[in-house]
């Protein structure tokens, strides 16, 4: 999926983007369940960090989530 160039990439403007990314990667694969603030907080800290860098890459968001959270370990296979 990462590698076809319009899924490699991240729009944070994009609300049935940011409703998959809440669902798929925080949900589903982190475990996480947050209210809408918390993942609101989450987002704009990931996109503050990220921003001025074009393009964006979905990777790049991905593991700032799991940064922010402190579920880098989640990525681990060893």
């Amino acid at each position: 999926m990462l590698r076809i160039r319009e899924t490699a990439r991240i729009s944070f403007s994009d609300q049935d983007e940011m409703a998959r990314l809440r669902r798929d990667l925080l949900g589903r694969k982190l475990g996480l369940i947050l209210t809408e603030a918390e993942f609101e907080r989450a987002i704009a800290c990931v996109a503050t960090r990220m921003k001025g860098r074009r393009p964006n890459y979905r990777v790049t968001a991905y593991y700032l989530l799991a940064e922010h959270f402190g579920a880098l370990a989640t990525f681990v296979d060893c």
